[in-house]
């Protein structure tokens, strides 16, 4: 077991990189991603703490909201899983991010760029890139539309399959790939050798991980992200059980109107609310050769 907390857990990501003492590192890591003309020289993190009741809240996303020198505000987060509606919340967060710069009678002059980096656990798209950068463009000649939107995304598992011409390209991010990816001390201690400020965030992380408060509230998010995989994985259990349950029932009416046998309304009603599937299946068979629906419900 490693002393040192998952970084890509959501709770410690924003402990980590929302703490004063790790702005520079903030500044870094938006620095490898965003690649801007010059270095991200300073950051303010604009909702700092964490919210108690958010750390229990199975469908609450953790983010960091970060304004930088030039203006720009980033929406900064790290998702361990896939979640349904992923893509449409992206981009719900980037708007948020986007629109909240004014109050009403402000002129739109005066917004910024925003932008939303989402490091991801999981493989979200189908190229094999580590780092995948979206604009809004012209279907046609790709002209860029505005710079005020920029959404990345950075997924993590892809971290092996990168090209040497792509590790080159992203050899910064790709030092800070290998922090989030690390699992055991030896790992973590390999990839702050690489990049000084990985060195300095993993000093932060240890002294994180040696908090007695820390390591609760990391169990209590783990333990809320468990629930909400479980609750996922019985809703799509019962959701498929179902589905198949209303196929085997619209089979059995599509037979039964080939065959021209009425079925009434309420006949009708308590097919559809069948959901055992061994009585289905006997209903199924029989609606091929029985000659009435009293041969065939029994």
């Amino acid at each position: 077991m490693s002393r040192f907390l998952d970084p890509t857990l959501d709770v410690v990501f924003t402990l980590l990189f929302g703490s004063p003492e790790t702005k520079d590192c903030l500044s870094a890591l938006l620095t490898a991603v965003l690649k801007p003309a010059s270095p991200v020289v300073d950051v303010e993190v604009l909702n700092p703490g964490i919210a108690k009741e958010s750390v229990d809240d199975k469908g609450s996303v953790l983010d960091l909201l970060v304004r930088l020198a030039d203006g720009t505000v980033a929406d900064v987060e790290m998702q361990v899983e896939r979640r349904s509606g992923f893509r449409k919340r992206a981009l719900y967060y980037w708007a948020r991010a986007f629109t909240s710069q004014l109050v009403r009678g402000q002129e739109y002059v005066r917004l910024r760029p925003a932008v939303l980096v989402v490091f991801l656990c999981y493989e979200e798209t189908a190229a094999t890139r580590l780092h995948s950068e979206f604009r809004v463009l012209e279907t046609h000649d790709h002209q860029l539309f505005s710079e005020e939107l920029g959404l990345h995304l950075i997924e993590l598992p892809k971290l092996g399959r990168m090209t040497e011409e792509e590790q080159t390209a992203e050899r910064n991010l790709v030092r800070w790939a290998k922090f989030f990816t690390a699992r055991t001390d030896e790992q973590f201690i390999e990839a702050a050798q690489e990049d000084k400020m990985v060195e300095k965030v993993l000093d932060y992380l240890e002294r994180l991980s040696a908090k007695a408060d820390v390591r609760l509230l990391a169990e209590r998010r783990e333990m809320a992200q468990l629930m909400y995989r479980m609750e996922q994985t019985e809703n799509r259990l019962e959701a498929e059980a179902k589905g198949k349950a209303e196929g085997k029932v619209l089979s059995v009416l599509t037979i039964l109107d080939v065959r021209g046998i009425a079925v009434p309304e309420g006949v009708r009603q308590r097919l559809l609310a069948c959901q055992d599937s061994e009585r289905l299946d006997e209903w199924l068979r029989r609606s091929v050769t029985a000659a009435t629906l009293d041969d065939i419900l029994g």
